[in-house]
């Protein structure tokens, strides 16, 4: 896995300027998670519109040999912000649609709300109603209790850093939002409202990490 992070870590370094060499690395990488990453980094770079396409659907195809759910939606989130920035939006519902298929039957809602919290941070600064269609499923996971019963307090926590940025987008929610967090990151969340009012949606999360 060492080797696998280091590769995916040099064709992000070179991938803008030795975009052919910077693919034939990406390609070689065994551990398909860090492939799917490398691929988006060669396909962000990418200006030709046909070509970074079929590197995202490469990086698509890599993502499901990850083969459990929550990893094969976290790792497209990968593709899934490239997508987003790149301004196709047809192709960008189409894929959302797709993973959220996927993540669906995950019956951990700590491993749903992990994966739907990394689409988030793909979509954030894409058109709003495709932000709100993970964020729904994505507040139903956080809702949802351990399979013992517990809070799922990770959830709630991811939850917490999302609600500064819904009140901007639908304040009415924010008291029912703060209601789903515990008292202390519902005071953090009531916080950081105020606090990073000034950030706009796409500084808002910085994950995925293309670069």
């Amino acid at each position: 896995m060492y080797q696998s992070t280091q590769q995916r870590d040099h064709v992000s370094q070179i991938a803008e300027s030795r975009p052919k060499e910077a693919l034939k690395i990406a390609r070689a990488i065994e551990d398909p998670w860090f492939r799917c990453q490398a691929l988006t980094a060669v396909a962000f770079h990418c200006t030709d519109k046909a070509r970074k396409n079929r590197l995202l659907e490469e990086a698509f195809q890599a993502a499901i040999l990850t083969e459990q759910p929550n990893r094969i939606v976290s790792v497209s989130s990968w593709p899934l912000k490239a997508l987003v920035l790149s301004g196709q939006d047809d192709k960008l519902h189409r894929e959302v649609e797709r993973l959220l298929l996927v993540i669906a039957p995950e019956p951990s809602p700590v491993k749903r709300s992990d994966a739907l919290n990394a689409m988030l941070g793909a979509v954030v600064s894409a058109p709003r109603p495709l932000f709100w269609r993970v964020f729904e499923p994505f507040l139903a996971a956080c809702r949802m209790p351990l399979i013992n019963g517990k809070r799922n307090t990770k959830g709630q926590a991811r939850l917490a850093y999302w609600i500064p940025l819904t009140d901007r987008f639908a304040p009415a929610r924010t008291p029912e939002l703060l209601q789903v967090v515990g008292p202390v990151q519902r005071e953090t969340a009531e916080a950081r409202i105020t606090k990073y009012a000034h950030l706009s949606p796409k500084e808002w999360a910085g994950w995925p990490n293309l670069r």
